[in-house]
């Protein structure tokens, strides 16, 4: 079986348990840059925002919404184990700017951060995407909350903004109807029905470049589309409500335990998180690796298909650091999710131990 890439469908008939992992202040949307558009077109039309300061280690999709708004931004620093250089956010910060904090793979936050982050919260606020820490135990630090839900289970779209405190967007309008956004809706269903059949029916195994296509196409509309604040599509609302995400949670630590019990004994390869707890749910394994990409090969030919934990956007690679370029050059994040077993972990541990070990 091969390991990564997209989730196929979450169908009704592995549907388990009635469950809920959704606050009451939670509004869910169809795309992660979608919530981060309505939530700062939001505050720059109600609570006069006048820019954001975002980290200069992301991905191009929490740019693009804010360009789209022509919101000013600026960049702070991360340094190469994920952590803000606080002086770079002090030197930046300005009032009615907000701060962007990205939540790095469940990463622990030193201390000092969380003394700064709660020391400017009555004059800046502060926006935290949590996609990579959404089933974690712990306290926000955010005014608001985003997360692409989609990243956690095969759904055609999903995203939500949670609101934490006295603080508020004001009147939410969202278009009914917006042909670029159902044409991806679309495009992400079939093409996660067609994998989930694909991995079933052996009489489909040549289906794989079709389904491939289809996921390629969505995103380059993604990409390249304005794609306008909707709700979350019916289909993916109901999967929502019914998974299973006890068993999830579950699954996922196990893989993780595994990943992390074969692994830390390879010197060539450095764990970015530390040994599984009660209190995270891993969105993945990252790594960081010397010849990244000769080992994400030898994972490709063995059929398992690690994505890389960003690419640098354009914005960044006109001023990169050597922390920023160390992690997009290095990272690799190997899939622990729930559609694997312990089986699988191993065939991935065997696989990367015989890379090393020729």
């Amino acid at each position: 079986m091969e390991i990564g890439s997209e989730f196929h469908i979450s169908t009704l008939d592995t549907l388990k348990t009635r469950s809920s992992i959704l606050n009451n202040s939670d509004l869910l949307l169809n795309f992660g840059r979608t919530a981060i558009k309505l939530l700062v077109k939001s505050l720059q039309d109600n609570n006069g925002l006048k820019g954001i300061l975002l980290p200069n280690y992301l991905c191009e999709s929490i740019i693009q919404p804010i360009n789209a708004i022509n919101l000013p931004y600026q960049f702070y620093e991360i340094d190469k184990n994920f952590s803000v250089v606080i002086e770079s956010l002090q030197e930046k910060i300005k009032p009615d700017w907000a701060v962007f904090h990205l939540d790095y793979f469940n990463i622990d936050k030193n201390h000092e951060l969380l003394f700064y982050l709660k020391s400017i919260r009555s004059t800046n606020i502060i926006i935290e995407d949590i996609t990579h820490s959404l089933f974690d135990r712990k306290e926000p630090i955010g005014h608001f909350q985003i997360a692409s839900l989609r990243k956690w289970l095969g759904i055609p779209s999903g995203a939500l903004i949670r609101t934490n405190g006295n603080t508020n967007m004001g009147k939410v309008t969202l278009l009914l109807n917006c042909k670029i956004n159902t044409r991806v809706v679309e495009k992400r269903f079939y093409a996660a029905n067609l994998k989930k059949n694909y991995l079933e029916m052996e009489e489909l195994r040549g289906a794989k470049s079709e389904f491939l296509d289809l996921f390629s196409e969505a995103e380059v509309m993604l990409d390249e589309s304005n794609i306008e604040v909707q709700n979350i599509d019916s289909i993916s609302k109901q999967i929502i409500n019914n998974f299973d995400f006890k068993s999830m949670i579950e699954i996922r630590r196990m893989n993780y335990q595994t990943l992390y019990e074969g692994l830390s004994v390879i010197p060539e390869i450095e764990l970015l998180n530390g040994y599984p707890n009660e209190m995270k749910v891993p969105l993945g394994f990252p790594i960081k690796v010397k010849n990244r990409n000769e080992l994400k090969s030898v994972l490709i030919d063995a059929e398992i298909y690690p994505p890389v934990h960003w690419p640098l956007p354009k914005d960044l690679l006109l001023i990169q650091t050597k922390a920023n370029m160390h992690i997009s050059e290095n990272i690799l994040t190997l899939p622990c999710d729930q559609r694997y077993s312990d089986i699988d972990m191993m065939r991935m541990i065997n696989v990367i131990k015989k890379h090393y070990c020729r």
